[in-house]
């Protein structure tokens, strides 16, 4: 009798969406089903959109080359296709579109054909060992397909409220691998180290991403500038591609699809990297004013029934001011979803705009701002007219990021963590600390 093992691997927390690849398995094409992009000529390479998140880079890059007809399509798998594991439905089939130059036999250039996907937010696989497997299959038994990886850090910015994005370091090319097809499908694994993007800067402006490129085609000097083996020839006239899968660690797993349930995906593949809760009393009038505040201090007179107050969730590192606990930092540059906010309703001696007038009933409502940083309160009632002290709202907010954008998710975010080693939890500073030393954990005045 036969022993066999069950691979829980994928079954726990983040693991359940181990694979990084969005539209993995060519399911989704919103924005048609073939597309003829064309010849080029003397063309500097620029990005085609394919199937979703898929995109094609394309160019014949000098004086003097061109290319025959490219056409990128969804294509359906045979029923009962057994050579490519997970029972996918379709696959994306890449077709003609060599790049040539008569006067250069050698394949020197600039010229580059490659089937592309960015995974968003560079630090996401940095440092990392990394495991990529795919199906593919070409036009002829000797078709080379070159394989590199690079980490994206964005442009440089305008630095936020802690000093960074003000620049962007290099794009890093991770050393490039090349494999060969047959006509027949074929599983390929490869492994990647990614590096560690200590001390790189990472820009507030543009995207930052780690970049899966498959190479068709590329000349010496795209070879060179992008560190693969050598200079890829397109040997065939089509290239097919299915089931695409990369994931951390150095062991292949059986292809995960998850990302192609919506429900599923919905549930579980959020990433909560921010929180703030507390009570928060000082606010500003403008977006910019919020973003600028440090919790020292800052008023306002008074609030209308119906008018906005901005917030700024990035609490003062500080434990004077709101007690607004920042365990995660709110972003508008990053690739995440928009914040959830609760302000509950409350009550206060504010409202009360002259002597023995009654305290009313608060009701606040919460929305985004044009920064995902700050957040519009408005209240039902009218605030503070005759003194100059600010509503205090009782605020929760969480930050979510989208499927495969971060793996910040702090599991200390909700409750006290276990110090251990005779150790105690320190609300105020957000850090384990011995109760014996000389400056234990001060009491927040906020």
């Amino acid at each position: 009798m036969s022993s066999s093992a069950i691979n829980v691997k994928g079954s726990l927390g983040r693991d359940a969406l181990r694979n990084q690849i969005s539209n993995a398995s060519f399911a989704s094409w919103d924005s048609g089903n073939t597309f003829a992009i064309g010849a080029v000529k003397n063309a500097i390479p620029r990005r085609y959109s394919t199937s979703n998140n898929w995109s094609v880079r394309y160019g014949a890059g000098e004086a003097g080359s061109t290319s025959d007809l490219l056409t990128v399509d969804k294509r359906p798998h045979a029923v009962g296709e057994s050579a490519v594991g997970g029972n996918p439905n379709y696959f994306l089939s890449i077709n003609k579109g060599k790049i040539t130059k008569a006067s250069d036999p050698n394949n020197t250039g600039d010229f580059v054909l490659a089937l592309e996907q960015r995974i968003p937010n560079v630090r996401l696989l940095q440092n990392n060992s990394v495991t990529l497997s795919f199906y593919a299959k070409g036009a002829s038994a000797d078709a080379k397909l070159g394989v590199g990886l690079r980490q994206v850090f964005g442009e440089a910015g305008v630095a936020d409220e802690f000093g960074l994005g003000a620049n962007a370091s290099s794009t890093i090319f991770i050393p490039g691998q090349e494999v060969v097809l047959g006509t027949d499908w074929k599983r390929h694994t490869l492994q990647f180290n990614v590096p560690s993007i200590s001390g790189k800067f990472v820009g507030n402006s543009g995207d930052n991403y780690t970049q899966l490129d498959f190479y068709l085609q590329a000349g010496t000097t795209i070879a060179n500038e992008n560190d693969l083996v050598a200079a890829v020839d397109y040997a065939g006239s089509t290239v097919d591609f299915s089931n695409v899968q990369l994931e951390t660690g150095v062991d292949v797993s059986e292809f995960e699809n998850i990302h192609q349930n919506f429900a599923i995906q919905q549930m579980v593949g959020p990433r909560i990297v921010g929180s703030a809760a507390g009570l928060c009393t000082r606010a500003s009038t403008s977006v910019e004013g919020a973003l600028g505040m440090s919790y020292d201090g800052v008023t306002h007179a008074s609030m209308p029934a119906g008018a906005t107050l901005f917030i700024n969730l990035n609490d003062s590192s500080t434990i004077t001011g709101d007690n607004i606990r920042r365990f995660g930092s709110f972003f508008d540059n990053e690739p995440l979803a928009s914040p959830i906010f609760i302000v509950s309703p409350t009550f206060s001696e504010h409202d009360a705009v002259a002597v023995n007038t009654p305290i009313q009933d608060i009701i606040c409502t919460a929305s985004n701002t044009t920064d995902r940083r700050v957040l519009a309160v408005k209240s039902s009632v009218n605030v503070g007219t005759t003194n100059t002290e600010n509503r205090p709202f009782n605020i929760f907010a969480i930050q979510l990021g989208e499927v495969g954008s971060d793996i910040l998710f702090n599991p200390q975010l909700f409750g006290e963590p276990g110090c251990g080693g005779g150790k105690e939890w320190c609300e105020s500073t957000g850090e384990c600390v011995d109760p014996n030393d000389i400056f234990p954990c001060p009491q927040s005045n906020g």
